[in-house]
């Protein structure tokens, strides 16, 4: 009978020798080894392959050489005839010119000169583009509180101005516009650069505010309140800017709140500036006021100011 004391001293020992790891020099000698087995394997296939293919198309190609077949004929298919390409100098597509009147009769309220001023419209100068670094925040009044401010960008929305319901002031077929807004509470403004084709074509939409607010001196909306519209006279000059320069074309507007027939808190103050193509248009409104005089003041000034940042960023004026 086997001891088993004896037979578990081998075991043991067996045990130990299992679990004594490989020194680190003999697994990367056999990793090595294994590696290089399998790359041999691999090319060896790879030659395999190859061979085959090359005695197939040997084959192939034999076989056609030994048994010619009847002669074809190939004839290239007609193809589009190729033009030699020859530089040729750019030309400028001819400009589209925008009509300001309808085809076959004249505008008689065209103006040669300024109605508003009676300078020459224009100046002979024109703008394309409003300059990217225009400081618009520096032209609103922020007082903080439950408001927020929108733009400026070509789809802010603007007051509708409808007096008696005559809608005015909504210009197309513009060059570039760009609109800044805020709302508060108790005031909102607008901010509003427009450039139109032509000094003739800006004039015309300020002539036609000029009309819709003068055959409209109070805008009854029932219960007693009406708006009462004062329209600076076609001879007034607007605001100088602090360096000096003036306007082409000059409108301002105080809607004044009425109740039941006396002043009421409420009030708005548009202003329109034209130089040359371009009008910087304004709109103020203060829930909680009702002195326009005071209010037009400071919107002339800041009109003032919205002219001279323009005047030396677009190029002068």
């Amino acid at each position: 009978m086997t001891d088993p004391w004896s037979e578990l001293d081998a075991y043991r020992a067996d045990v130990t020798r299992l679990a004594r790891p490989i020194p680190l020099a003999e697994l990367r000698r056999r990793a090595r080894r294994r590696r290089s087995r399998q790359i041999a394997g691999v090319v060896g296939a790879v030659a395999l392959i190859i061979g085959s293919v090359g005695v197939g198309v040997g084959y192939g190609a034999g076989q056609r050489r030994a048994e010619p077949g009847p002669a074809t004929q190939h004839t290239t298919p007609p193809g589009p005839t190729s033009t030699p390409l020859t530089p040729t100098s750019p030309t400028t597509p001819p400009t589209p010119s925008i009509p300001t009147t309808p085809t076959g009769r004249t505008d008689p309220t065209t103006p040669t000169t300024s109605t508003l001023t009676g300078t020459p419209a224009g100046h002979g100068r024109r703008y394309d583009d409003i300059p990217a670094d225009y400081p618009w925040l520096t032209f609103v009044q922020d007082l903080g509180g439950d408001g927020f401010i929108e733009g400026p960008g070509e789809r802010v929305e603007l007051p509708k101005l409808d007096p008696c319901g005559r809608r005015t002031w909504n210009p197309q077929r513009l060059v570039a516009q760009l609109t800044l807004s805020t709302n508060f509470p108790e005031f909102s403004q607008r901010r509003q650069i427009v450039i139109f084709p032509d000094a003739a074509a800006a004039q015309r939409a300020l002539d036609g505010v000029r009309s819709a607010f003068s055959r409209c001196p109070i805008h009854r909306s029932g219960h007693g309140f009406a708006i009462r519209y004062v329209v600076s006279p076609p001879t007034a000059a607007g605001p100088t800017t602090p360096a000096g320069g003036g306007t082409d074309a000059w409108l301002a507007v105080s809607a004044q709140q009425r109740f039941q027939g006396a002043p009421a808190l409420g009030l708005e103050e548009m202003r329109w500036a034209r130089l040359a193509n371009t009008v910087i248009y304004t709109y103020d409104y203060g829930e909680a006021q009702s002195d326009y005089r005071q209010k037009g003041r400071q919107v002339d000034r800041m009109v003032s100011r919205m002219l001279d940042t323009w005047c030396r960023l677009a190029g002068g004026c």
